[in-house]
């Protein structure tokens, strides 16, 4: 199936998940191109919107190689073989990681404003 763009694949999964009007669901968009399908869905079916940042953690040597990935709020997603393999010290995997972390913080700073998270 194609899509015009991501608000149009957004009005067409809100077109098939009318159940959901009016039940206690929250929306998740992940951030960048999952933002705007999440919106659509909400908008239409009258639910509420959140959104969920990830960063991928690179390896320092070949960022495009993900380590793993961490979340806005700490939850960290390690390849803990890759680890292993390329010997990279614990030391090191949270340096980045705790990098990661602030952007995907800024990011979802940027993204929700000073408005706290709908459910904690």
């Amino acid at each position: 199936m194609r899509f015009v763009d991501r608000c149009d694949a957004g009005q067409r999964l809100a077109g098939v998940l009318p159940p959901l009007r009016g039940q206690d669901v929250l929306v998740l968009g992940i951030a960048r191109g999952g933002v705007p399908v999440a919106a659509q869905v909400a908008r239409s079916l009258g639910l509420e919107l959140d959104v969920v940042v990830a960063r991928k953690i690179g390896v320092p040597f070949q960022p495009e190689l993900a380590l793993g990935a961490v979340t806005a709020d700490g939850d960290r997603f390690t390849n803990l073989a890759l680890v292993r393999e390329l010997k990279l010290s614990t030391w090191l995997l949270r340096v980045l990681a705790d990098e990661q972390r602030a952007e995907a913080r800024l990011s979802e700073e940027r993204l929700r404003g000073h408005r706290r998270p709908p459910r904690s």
